[in-house]
């Protein structure tokens, strides 16, 4: 005999983020691999966030 449980009501929360930080470790001397930082931080401008790479 299986019992069917009750639905858990869940309680949605929302939050608000601002601003992306994205840190580029490569030197520089690889170009290809800084190339995927200004790419992430154009991501995060079309996503209306205030992108802050270094």
């Amino acid at each position: 005999m299986i019992k069917k449980e009750e639905r858990k009501k869940e309680s949605k929360v929302s939050v608000f983020i601002g601003e992306v930080f994205i840190i580029n470790t490569t030197g520089t001397g690889n170009v290809e691999k800084a190339y995927a930082t200004f790419m992430m931080a154009e991501v995060a401008k079309n996503m209306k966030l205030n992108p802050q790479y270094f």
